[in-house]
């Protein structure tokens, strides 16, 4: 009924007016279509579908839209990728936790620019201490060393850190348990952490060391004993042999004129020397380990060397600089028996060269001569004990002793051209300065 009144109305403004117009909001209210209006008619308020968007928007929004596509994809790829590593983090740690739980030796980790000190759980149960006993400051922490190494260890730690050095730090010290009791510690670490310059963090261990300690300390003990009996027992054999050389020059001057009693004497006397060098040597051989291995500058060695055998230095070269080499206390009697031996067996030595050279990490002692030098068939032979022309003792103490830290010695010399002896030093076994120990 509406629809058609609309329609009669329409018809009389029709018309009424030349030019009827409608709006298009009234059309799709009566749902007529413009093409069922008397013609000349206008439909006012229509739709424009003919946007004209510029080509440059159009690629900005694609390009938008392509981006945010792949930030999303690559969103969930990192997210899923996030996931993982937090997983594996988590088996990590927990993974740490248990060492450190089921470990003995003890992990500090101090944050040197808030001066904060972690302790791990082997490092509380060592001291005998629970969680947040323990002032976890550095002030906190070397109170509890024992008082005669407390400042050495600081001036250490200090000069660690002011020198800026990479490698690790090592030192020895007694610290106190909660039940004030003390026990030696080895403790090591390592910056791991650098800001502006400077260390920002250090992670280290403490092993404890008192048992080794205490076997090490009974070891030194017998060692002594056995050296003292030993002492005593060369002592008297060596007064015996001096009363068998009296009474063989007095049988010598009574048979004088028995040629074939004379030799028989002379091989006798023979017998004798040989004794007495091996029992001298037992001397020598017993004092190898008696002391701890220490750092010791070569150039002074070589000097000490040199004056035990009474020559000048004239006809000795040393190129050693501030070589320090970590060895057996008896260091000097290795550089004296391998001079001794070049001028002994050289064949008129003049000049006995001593030179350091680095190979890769290690760092060889080159000791060598201008004399005959040594046959190929006996380069090896001659660390042999009892292999030589004299008593074949010289070099095998040389060889052992260079042993009980790790250092070996070879003869590499040219036959007719010189003896050269080759000492190789493992890395960490020489230094180029002093070690300040």
């Amino acid at each position: 009924m509406e629809i058609k009144l609309f329609i009669y109305i329409w018809y009389i403004a029709h018309f009424l007016s030349y030019h009827p117009i409608i709006g298009h909001c009234r059309l799709l209210l009566y749902n007529l279509s413009p093409d069922s209006l008397p013609e000349g008619s206008d439909v006012i308020n229509k739709p424009s579908f003919d946007v004209k968007i510029p080509i440059y928007a159009l690629m900005f929004f694609t390009v938008l839209i392509t981006f945010f596509v792949f930030a999303i994809i690559i969103l969930a790829y990192a997210n899923s990728e996030l996931k993982e590593t937090r997983k594996n983090l988590t088996i990590h740690e927990e993974r740490f936790r248990m060492a450190m739980e089921a470990t003995e030796d003890g992990l500090y980790d101090w944050d040197l620019i808030r001066n904060h000190i972690y302790y791990s759980p082997g490092y509380l149960r060592m001291l005998g201490f629970k969680e947040g006993e323990i002032p976890s400051s550095f002030e906190g922490y070397t109170s509890r060393i024992h008082p005669d190494e407390r400042d050495h260890v600081i001036s250490e730690i200090e000069e660690y850190l002011h020198q800026k050095k990479t490698g690790k730090f090592v030192t020895d010290f007694r610290i106190e348990k909660k039940d004030g009791t003390y026990i030696w510690i080895q403790s090591r670490g390592e910056i791991t952490t650098w800001q502006g310059g400077e260390p920002a963090r250090m992670v280290g261990t403490h092993i404890d060391t008192t048992e080794s300690r205490q076997y090490h300390q009974a070891i030194i003990e017998i060692n002594k004993k056995l050296n003292i009996l030993s002492s005593i027992t060369r002592h008297d054999i060596l007064n015996q042999i001096t009363v068998l050389h009296g009474y063989f020059d007095l049988i010598r001057e009574s048979v004088l004129d028995d040629p074939q009693c004379l030799t028989y004497l002379d091989k006798l006397h023979g017998a004798f020397d040989k004794i007495e060098r091996q029992i001298l040597f037992t001397r020598d051989y017993q004092n190898m380990g008696v002391e701890e291995p220490r750092w010791q500058r070569v150039e002074k060695k070589v000097q000490e060397a040199i004056k035990a055998l009474g020559k000048t230095d004239e006809s000795f070269i040393t190129e050693t600089g501030d070589l320090f080499i970590y060895a057996d206390s008896m260091l000097v009697r290795v550089l004296y028996n391998l001079y001794e031996n070049a001028i002994r067996h050289g064949n008129g030595v003049t000049t006995i060269q001593t030179r350091f050279e680095k190979r890769g990490h290690d760092g060889v002692l080159i000791i060598q001569d201008d004399g005959i030098g040594i046959p190929d068939t006996d380069k090896e032979r001659i660390f042999e004990k009892g292999v030589g022309s004299n008593t074949g003792l010289g070099l095998f103490l040389v060889i052992n002793i260079l042993a009980i830290t790790g250092i070996k010695i070879k003869e590499t010399g040219v036959y007719t051209k010189g003896a050269r002896f080759e000492i190789l030093i493992p890395s960490g076994k020489y230094r180029l300065s002093d070690p300040g120990f």
